[in-house]
């Protein structure tokens, strides 16, 4: 095994065999399909201590859905529109996270062990790595605060991003 290898699967912690195999695989392409990233999304960002993709993935599907809603036919209300929403615009990022969740953790991981490299000395390199690296399941409470915290925005930001169905069909 390469040092460079052995420091990946310190990063990793669990699982490090299935992440680094998927990561040789993507040689040729940026994607590779994975299951856990496509299931809980920023769950999995948050688990895989990938903060800041997950208050991007957030704030992405929190920006999408008001727009989004705002052009479809579902109910006259902003917020049952938002809301009946979330769940399609959601479905749509996960796709895509887990189509490149595997990439984005690799950089991810590549980043955290760069930085570990010029923080630690060589004896110490290893736990450094793990330190910055591996699992969170404490990051895990944070979902039902970003779940609350979504619909609250959702529900101010209804009002601002409206444009009911019907006034869109009656000026066809």
């Amino acid at each position: 095994m390469s040092s460079d290898e052995r420091l990946h699967e310190a990063f990793v912690g669990p699982n490090a065999a299935h992440y680094i195999l998927g990561w040789d695989s993507m040689q040729r392409r940026r994607w590779s399909w994975n299951w856990s990233a496509f299931l809980f999304g920023e769950g999995w960002l948050l688990y895989r201590k990938m903060y800041l993709y997950a208050i991007v993935f957030s704030l992405t599907r929190l920006t999408l859905t008001p727009l989004l809603s705002s052009i479809t036919p579902f109910g006259d209300s902003p917020l049952n529109q938002a809301i009946l929403l979330l769940m399609p615009y959601t479905m749509i990022l996960n796709i895509a996270l887990g189509l490149y969740g595997n990439h984005f953790y690799r950089i991810h991981a590549d980043d955290k062990i760069k930085a570990a490299i010029k923080e630690f000395e060589p004896e110490r390199l290893l736990l450094g790595v793990q330190s910055k690296g591996g699992v969170s399941l404490l990051a895990l409470l944070w979902i039902p605060v970003i779940a609350i915290v979504e619909h609250i925005a959702l529900f101010f930001m209804g009002n601002d991003f409206s444009i009911h169905w019907t006034e869109i069909t009656q000026q066809l």
